[in-house]
């Protein structure tokens, strides 16, 4: 098995087959569903003059900052779902590139690059427009450097380092555990020399971090959304995270096998990867169950690489090692198709365009939770009144004040209201409602949105 991969790995066009297949599947459907909530935050955000965006993400939204100063130029090319999710398709085929790169340090290049290229969770995120095949890629990019500064000191490598730690921790702090990886390795594996010099950069890596431990700090409330790390859903986010339950239980076996059997010869080599994953997923535990909950699966996809690269080499040291990677392969591309063909997301252009065709003059909108007008308006035009009617821009989204400015005199003859299935409405909205009765209900999604036609008694 390591021949052969050898051999395949040596070609420089080797690399083209897993990033062609990582591209053709995140543009597979991408235009097919609806944006949810945090997608439309993010077409809604980049439309603010760049000035006014830079002042809104230092105070409101500084983690991911780096994505969408990236992607507000980009959007310049088109503002529908499938222009602004092109990025992320992008951002994952140099994921797909930097995996490989780094796996070809552990033998394992292709087969940790195709394994990633055909992740159903990977391939999920490429089709979104958020932050996270971002993270995959610069997860990547950052142990890479790691590994050539380790390999070769000196201070370009060094700045290099340094600038690529600084933004991982701002497109997610969380994935800051990588970094903890780093500096256990060095502790153990560099001569000593050169040890207490390379932790030495990890000074101005924190100097640098400040400012957004700080916004962490003033804004945890802001995942109060996230529930308790329970022993059921800590496995349910890492089955997420590996793709499926079958092809979790795959991944997990093929490793434990693959290590058990090799585990003096593989060891050493994959100190560094092991260590990536087991302190970034067992940091974000830790910090869940000391601190706060933040166990959720794609805030972990930054140990997508190494968790690949790990599975690659466990595979070549069991018998069968291609006909076991074909078998994980094919697991990956069974749960691409179901994605691709049964994913579900909420659906708020159909709701939207529910609504819009059904529109009578002097219908009002009432929209709870207030900060779902931001999926609703980017695919509506529903006129007025509309509540909440101040602009979202002037306001602290996604978790600003649940007030909707609702006046004390509505008395439209009709209300839409689109809200949530879990509908527990505020004080002001609950009186409104007691003057209506509901004559129609239509659900767009697996929990909302839910738009119900409301009638005055």
């Amino acid at each position: 098995m390591r021949n052969w991969l050898g051999t395949i790995d040596q070609s420089r066009w080797a690399v083209l087959v897993p990033m062609a297949v990582a591209a053709v599947l995140g543009i597979a459907t991408i235009g097919s569903k609806s944006m949810w909530l945090d997608e439309a935050f993010s077409a809604n955000i980049i439309q603010l003059p760049t000035p006014d965006l830079v002042g809104y993400l230092a105070h409101h939204e500084m983690q991911a900052s780096p994505y969408y100063l990236v992607l507000q130029p980009w959007s310049a090319l088109g503002h529908g779902e499938t222009a602004l999710r092109l990025l992320s398709v992008i951002f994952g085929v140099v994921g797909v590139l930097a995996t490989y790169a780094l796996g070809r340090r552990f033998g394992v290049g292709l087969p940790a690059a195709l394994l990633l290229a055909v992740s159903p969770f990977f391939i999920h995120y490429e089709q979104e427009v958020r932050v996270y095949t971002l993270l995959v890629a610069w997860s990547a990019i950052t142990t890479l450097a790691y590994i050539r500064l380790v390999e070769q000191p000196n201070r370009w490598r060094a700045a290099a380092y340094v600038l690529a730690a600084v933004g991982l921790i701002y497109l997610h702090p969380l994935n800051g555990w990588m970094l903890v990886a780093h500096a256990l390795v060095t502790l153990m594996m560099v001569e000593p020399r050169w040890r207490w010099r390379l932790l030495a950069l990890y000074v101005p890596v924190l100097i640098a971090a400040l400012p957004i431990a700080r916004y962490l700090i003033l804004n945890r409330n802001r995942a109060d959304w996230i529930p308790a790390a329970t022993p059921y859903l800590v496995a349910q986010e890492i089955s997420q995270l590996m793709g499926a339950a079958a092809l979790a239980i795959a991944l997990m076996l093929v490793i434990a096998l693959g290590l058990s059997r090799g585990w003096r010869r593989d060891m050493p080599a994959l100190r560094l990867p092991l260590l990536v994953v087991v302190a970034t997923i067992g940091g974000v535990l830790l910090m869940s169950i000391v601190i706060q909950p933040l166990f959720v699966s794609r805030y972990l996809i930054g140990v997508l690489p190494m968790l690949f690269i790990v599975t690659a080499r466990a595979a070549a040291a069991l018998p069968w090692p291609r006909a076991i990677m074909a078998g994980l392969l094919a697991l990956s591309m069974l749960g691409v198709g179901s994605w691709l063909i049964d994913g579900v997301k909420d659906n708020w252009r159909a709701a939207a365009a529910y609504v819009d065709a059904r529109l009578q003059p002097g219908d009002g909108v009432i929209i709870w939770p207030n900060y779902y007008r931001l999926p609703f308006v980017y695919y509506a035009s529903p006129g007025e009144p509309l509540y909440p009617s101040t602009p979202w821009s002037t306001l602290y989204l996604p978790s600003y004040g649940m007030s909707i400015d609702l006046p004390p005199d509505v008395d439209n003859a009709r209300i839409w209201l689109v809200r949530t299935e879990h509908f527990v409405p505020s004080a002001d909205v609950a009186a409104l409602l007691l003057n209506y009765e509901a004559v129609d209900t239509q659900s767009f999604g697996t929990e909302r949105p839910l738009i119900v036609l409301l009638v005055r008694r």
